[in-house]
């Protein structure tokens, strides 16, 4: 049914496949208003000469039931994207969920607002997918979740729920209830046209954005536009570290791996063969060790050889090295971490240069500004004092004279934080 149609100059859409669709909805289902399933004490089959209860004394469950088939179905609204930070998004022609949802949106025109009864067969998708944004909608919000337990009348029962409509889903869904929708198109963009989300890029995607990211947020940086950068490193790690998990990179890592396994196998078997040889031929002036490296470096450069054609032939694909990968990560979280240190999110500050530091641990970058965290926190001065030593022993040694005075600048600080605390424990 047409609420408001679009406007007069309005063209429709052509919705190719990976179209991006933007839109409001509110969903609206019907169902019967029964007594509640928790207030029921108990249903009891008695045995022949006795009534069955549905826990309301003297009511016979029969007339129970029959007076529940009398009462006309309520409407209830049952989800709203305006509930959400932003519109709801449907990529077309990929494999949705919900049907009936990218049906009826491809009927519509930008600017319109329609509604469309959806059959209960095809409702119960909508009802899942409900279920789902709720869930996630709570758990931003720090809600308790609800847990299924048995309860009365035999069905699965909903405990813990924090508002009545969570009750009402789940009754659409026992019930197999129809669904109403009522959309607002608000705008329809062609495939490449907006950046895509993490779970619908390629690795070839994924790594060819990461970088550009990284640059687009490094020249935010630089203008001290650093809640803008943050986002965006925000945004270059994710990719990242989605890639870092994909079938892509494990495979690599695992023609890598294979390359060492057989190098050390190799490894072994020549100096097996060596020790049996020179054991044979004892009077021998010639050193095993001589033999062995030149041996081994020969068969290495041998196997090497064949583990790049298998690493060459993933990265032809992928374009890029696990080092490479390893390198814009961390260049990625150190970067993010400086923002965040402007930002003032240190727990955040603290995570990334662990992460750099499981890797690096000698990363003079992550030592100082996980360093800088502590000192900023405060409770962890100790810490704060271990990571300086640390970055103060590796600049000592690299002889890195503009380091060494932000650092004797931050360990001035940390003196002083010290000795504060001191005084107020002997208070």
């Amino acid at each position: 049914m047409l609420i408001k149609p679009a406007n007069e100059y309005a063209s429709a859409p052509t919705w190719e496949k990976g179209s991006n669709a933007i839109f409001h909805y509110r969903a609206f289902t019907y169902i019967v208003n029964k007594h509640s399933h928790q207030e029921c004490n108990d249903h009891t089959n008695r045995s022949e000469g006795l009534k069955e209860t549905c826990g309301h004394e003297g009511e016979n469950l029969s007339e129970h039931n029959h007076q529940d088939l009398d009462q006309k179905p309520v409407r209830i609204k049952v989800g709203d994207s305006r509930e959400n930070s932003k519109p709801f998004e449907l990529r077309i022609g990929m494999g949705f969920s919900v049907k009936s949802m990218e049906i009826a949106i491809k009927t519509m025109k930008v600017g319109e607002i329609s509604r469309f009864l959806c059959s209960p067969e095809h409702a119960q998708a909508y009802f899942h997918l409900e279920s789902v944004l709720r869930k996630e909608r709570d758990e931003a919000k720090g809600i308790k979740q609800a847990v299924r337990v048995g309860g009365c009348c035999g069905h699965a029962m909903i405990a813990a729920v924090s508002t009545k409509e969570k009750n009402d889903l789940q009754t659409a869904i026992e019930e197999f209830s129809p669904v109403e929708y009522e959309f607002e198109l608000l705008k329809v963009l062609a495939p490449n046209s907006f950046q895509k989300e993490v779970w619908e890029m390629s690795a070839d995607e994924k790594w060819l954005e990461a970088p550009l990211k990284k640059e687009e947020a490094g020249a935010l940086y630089k203008k001290g536009k650093f809640q803008e950068a943050s986002e965006i490193y925000g945004r270059a790690l994710v990719l990242l570290e989605s890639l870092s998990m994909s079938t892509q990179v494990m495979d690599l890592q695992r023609d890598e791996q294979e390359k060492e396994r057989k190098q050390e196998q190799m490894r072994n078997k020549l100096l097996f063969e060596k020790i049996r040889e020179r054991s044979k031929k004892s009077e021998s002036e010639v050193t095993m060790n001589e033999n062995t490296d030149q041996e081994i470096n020969r068969d290495e450069n041998t196997n090497e050889n064949v583990g790049n054609t298998n690493v060459q032939q993933s990265s032809e694909i992928q374009n890029f090295t696990l080092m490479e990968l390893k390198i814009l990560m961390n260049q990625t979280r150190l970067n993010y971490a400086a923002c965040k240190l402007k930002l003032r999110d240190f727990p955040m500050v603290i995570i990334q240069c662990t992460e750099v530091l499981k890797h690096e641990p000698e990363n003079i970058k992550a030592l100082f500004r996980r360093g800088q965290a502590y000192l900023q926190i405060g409770r962890d001065l100790e810490l704060a004092e271990k990571d300086f030593f640390d970055c103060m022993k590796i600049l000592q040694s690299t002889h890195k004279t503009s380091e060494m005075l932000d650092l004797t600048r931050e360990i001035a600080q940390l003196k002083a934080k010290q000795i504060q605390q001191q005084i107020k424990e002997k208070k």
